[in-house]
């Protein structure tokens, strides 16, 4: 049985519980629709608990098990709406019995949970009462598993900013890493990287060939640069040097990282696009590259740009506006595919 999850609209999340869909025959049907935890209405306050999560499988010998990496999103109803999410949560799904758990092996029996039981059953770290992070904003990173099956998880975490308004959560951001030692959830360590940049809330964590080394890439950005970087640990995460970068671009654009890519190589580890300032609109076309130690893939422009080169389409509004090619930055012109 395949197991896959609804990555969510935000629309969809404030309105509807976030949820686990089932494919049990190959993506012919799906069924068995499972509510993980709850979007409710606060009695007090015009609320809605809501969330964000992000997923990845489990592996060695825990390659059963779906882990969850999740914020709670304290959804204020117009005109009050901003970014205002606090607090880190972990849960785990056992994919052969279909029963949730947190780190500690509790089976969670009341699913989907709430925000009061999410916070005493799963919550990894607590920013809504912390006089350390009180800029009121956090978001999921990613979660890798040492030898022992333990989780190392990701967070992004507002180090300024507003804390109230409707720019909450717009100020500047850090990567923090937490780890579970088998008793509790160590304080959050902050993953270096550049004074004043900006970190992309995407990315992944994984050991490299040692139980012990860790590795983490994500994108950084600031007014004149953004890197798909690499920061690494010798300690299990107890401190981080930065890397090698994998690429870097010149300009106000910022890349955004998806996770490692499934049965990568050392020269296909991570993909990557480029939102740049004119990019704003949903659906628009923009730059892709697949990533390794080495930088981007090489590949033709004239192949891979479908507003200008071989592949042109029906590309209607999407493209950037540029009647000159020559003027397209792709970065050393060569893109992925």
């Amino acid at each position: 049985m395949k197991v896959f999850l609804t990555s969510l609209k935000v629309k969809q999340t404030i309105k509807t519980s976030l949820t686990l869909h089932l494919l049990p025959h190959q993506g012919e049907t799906w069924e068995s629709v499972q509510p993980i935890l709850k979007t409710k209405q606060q009695e007090k306050e015009r609320v809605k608990d809501s969330w964000y999560c992000r997923f990845r499988p489990g592996t060695g010998d825990r390659d059963h098990m779906l882990l969850a990496v999740c914020v709670y999103h304290k959804h204020w109803m117009p005109p009050n709406h901003n970014l205002e999410a606090h607090n880190g949560y972990y849960l785990e799904l056992d994919t052969r019995t279909q029963k949730w758990y947190n780190v500690k092996g509790e089976e969670l029996t009341d699913m989907p949970l709430t925000k009061e039981r999410a916070d005493e059953l799963v919550q990894v770290f607590d920013t809504e009462h912390s006089d350390v992070f009180t800029f009121h904003y956090v978001h999921p990173g990613s979660v890798a598993l040492d030898n022992d099956g333990r989780p190392h998880l990701l967070y992004k975490i507002s180090v300024d900013g507003e804390v109230e308004g409707l720019r909450v959560g717009r100020g500047r951001k850090k990567m923090f890493y937490v780890k579970w030692n088998g008793s509790h959830w160590t304080e959050p360590i902050s993953v270096s990287g550049p004074d004043g940049a900006e970190f992309d809330e995407d990315g992944d964590i994984e050991f490299l060939e040692s139980g012990s080394r860790l590795e983490a890439v994500f994108a950084v950005s600031n007014k004149t640069h953004s890197t798909v970087a690499s920061f690494v640990s010798n300690d299990t995460g107890q401190s981080w040097n930065p890397g090698q970068p994998l690429m870097t671009l010149k300009g106000p654009g910022k890349f955004r990282t998806s996770a490692f890519v499934a049965n990568g190589r050392p020269d296909a580890r991570i993909a990557a696009y480029l939102l740049e300032p004119n990019q704003r609109q949903i659906g628009a076309y923009r730059k892709c590259y697949l990533i390794g130690n080495d930088g981007a893939i090489r590949r033709p422009i004239r192949q891979a740009d479908v507003c200008h080169g071989e592949l042109v389409g029906e590309k209607g509004s999407l493209c950037v506006p540029n009647d000159n090619y020559e003027d397209m930055n792709f970065g050393e012109n060569v893109v992925a595919s």
